[in-house]
């Protein structure tokens, strides 16, 4: 929840990083989750130190409250799960 709160509030503070968090949710969560580094810099810039992980989750759970007609926030948690446990168990198989 701290850092979602963070990135929150960072993107209170920048009309630029909003400009670009709405770009990235337009193109969608791929997109989004691989530009998520440069939050997290942007982040630890002002004291604030966050896994790659949690500032990925954050921006996809902001995504779905305030922009959630983009693709980025169509992002299903868990189907994203089950393909890739039926893909490592298939995997697995072979």
């Amino acid at each position: 929840m701290r850092a979602t709160a963070s990135v929150a509030q960072l993107l209170r503070g920048s009309a630029e990083l909003r400009r670009f968090f709405k770009a990235c949710c337009e193109a969608g969560a791929l997109r989004l989750r691989a530009q998520s580094w440069q939050f997290r810099d942007e982040l630890r810039e002002r004291g604030e130190w966050f896994e790659l992980s949690k500032i990925e989750d954050a921006l996809l759970t902001i995504a779905r409250e305030v922009l959630p007609e983009t693709p980025a926030a169509q992002w299903d948690r868990d189907w994203a799960r089950e393909l890739c446990r039926d893909a490592l168990a298939r995997m697995a198989e072979r």
